[in-house]
């Protein structure tokens, strides 16, 4: 069963606030040969812009290259529709609660 390593997003994510979470998550990609998920909580997120965007978008590119999954949970209508938009929520999985995701990661791996 892939291990699942949850970062809970707050406040506004923009070129002063994402960095930081850049680092920690691209340690966590480099440091890890074994695939797992990355599970982005995004409750408190209330704005998200376009470098937030190319973050996440990096995040998935480098997780997807080594077939690992990255997954959105609690995200706002307008970041949903803000992860639309810019074709991010046709890559990432979004549900909108935790259980929605265990469901569906218990039935993935199933097929595993």
């Amino acid at each position: 069963m892939k291990p699942v390593f949850t970062v809970q997003l707050i406040w506004q994510l923009d070129q002063i606030t994402i960095p930081e979470y850049h680092k920690s998550i691209n340690e966590l990609i480099i440091n890890n040969e074994n695939p797992f998920v990355l599970l982005l909580e995004m409750w408190e997120v209330s704005y998200i812009n376009s470098t937030a965007i190319w973050y996440i978008a990096d995040w998935y590119n480098s997780i997807s290259e080594k077939w690992w999954d990255t997954t959105i949970i609690w995200a706002k209508e307008n970041i949903k529709d803000t992860l639309e938009i810019v074709w991010i929520a046709s890559r990432v999985n979004l549900y909108d609660t935790l259980d929605e995701f265990k469901e569906s990661f218990k039935k993935e791996q199933t097929w595993v």
